[in-house]
């Protein structure tokens, strides 16, 4: 599964953002777990050192997004040339 592969900063861009977990592209993070139960083992998205403080409540919100953030927005706008949200 390609969207799983692990990529190195210098492989995407981030259009001078910090990086969203809430964005509407991130994968829960038991995407694809064979286990019905969701537990700290089964997940399939392990998140970077400085998100690791969440509660289990934001971790619930994550992938679960129907709108877009501010920072989707804000690339989406970059990326075409838009100016403002």
């Amino acid at each position: 599964m390609e969207q799983f592969n692990c990529y190195y900063s210098i492989q995407y861009t981030h259009y001078f953002t910090p990086y969203d977990i809430f964005s509407i592209m991130h994968y829960d993070l038991w995407a694809f777990s064979k286990k019905l139960k969701r537990t700290a083992n089964t997940k399939t998205i392990k998140l970077r050192p400085e998100f690791m403080n969440l509660t289990a409540d934001v971790e619930e919100i994550i992938g679960k997004t129907y709108r877009m953030s501010d920072t989707d927005k804000l690339m989406v706008n970059t990326l075409y040339g838009c100016i403002g949200m």
